[in-house]
């Protein structure tokens, strides 16, 4: 059976921080004459080239919008489905995040114009799917992230829920067992940071077996399965840190969505709603 360690692809980034305008020069008290003009405009001028650029630092949801300008109409689509999102999502957070990760980017050509219909799981390569978004802001939701907290991901897939994540917290770790859809969701994920459409600090891609987890950076304050086991994989609760949750759909045909919660060693499980995901395998599978 191959390690979770196997082939690991690392997509890091930092958070930038926006340049403010200084405040002494917002509220300006000189007559307005021909020459003061003219020393308030150099002076605005020479303390504007005094600000530091591509300064790093904290990045929150205030600072300036992505260096590139997406579609219109996925703009438009997108807030129509965190308007949908916001009946059953309390968790401000969520639908901010929700609102800004760009769903069409992790959707297949064909597909992109159903990319932000709330209730729609779509097919991706591999024969997998991509998550309907209520799917995805429920587990994300259920979570209960404070946005200190260090998440395990089973099942990478296109790499939106991992995204979605990684707006949230400083450190995520998502095993996909297919080596090519791993491959591609690193590599996408990175692109997108760098053109400053996400601003996630760390996501990491591990090509490996799901069931194993990734012992290397347990344990973890969450665990999310975006793929359903029979049974809940004893290993991924071990690595669960004491009052993590973990949220997996668990069945064969019939499958309920679960949040099961670390209690001292102790595995407390508690039934969400039906759902339906595609089987978790395992590497030998």
């Amino acid at each position: 059976m191959m390690s979770a360690t196997k082939g690991c692809l690392v997509t890091k980034g930092f958070r930038m921080s926006g340049r403010e305008c200084p405040k002494k020069l917002r509220n300006c008290s000189l007559p307005i004459t021909r020459h003061s003009s003219l020393v308030v405009l150099l002076l605005c001028f020479l303390v504007g080239a005094c600000q530091p650029s591509g300064s790093k630092g904290p990045l929150d949801s205030s600072s300036s919008a992505p260096v590139i300008d997406e579609p219109k109409e996925f703009v438009e689509m997108r807030k129509r489905m965190v308007a949908d999102l916001r009946t059953i999502i309390a968790d401000q957070r969520v639908l901010e995040v929700m609102a800004r990760v760009p769903r069409h980017e992790f959707v297949p050509l064909k597909y992109r114009h159903r990319s932000y219909a709330t209730h729609s799981a779509l097919p991706i390569n591999e024969n997998q799917t991509i998550s309907a978004p209520d799917i995805v802001a429920i587990m994300t939701e259920t979570l209960n992230l404070d946005g200190d907290e260090r998440v395990l991901e089973i099942g990478t897939g296109s790499g939106y829920q991992a995204a979605i994540l990684g707006e949230l917290v400083p450190e995520v770790y998502s095993v996909e067992i297919r080596e090519r859809l791993a491959t591609s969701a690193s590599a996408l994920l990175d692109s997108l940071r760098k053109k400053g459409l996400l601003r996630y600090n760390t996501i990491e891609v591990i090509h490996g077996d799901g069931y194993q987890g990734y012992e290397a950076k347990a344990p973890y304050d969450a665990i999310i399965v975006t793929a359903a086991p029979k049974e809940v994989p004893a290993l991924l609760m071990n690595q669960l840190k004491d009052g993590g949750r973990m949220v997996i759909p668990v069945g064969d045909f019939h499958q309920e969505l679960q949040v099961i919660t670390n209690r001292g060693g102790k595995f407390i499980p508690q039934k969400i709603l039906p759902v339906r995901f595609v089987p978790m395998v395992k590497e030998k599978e």
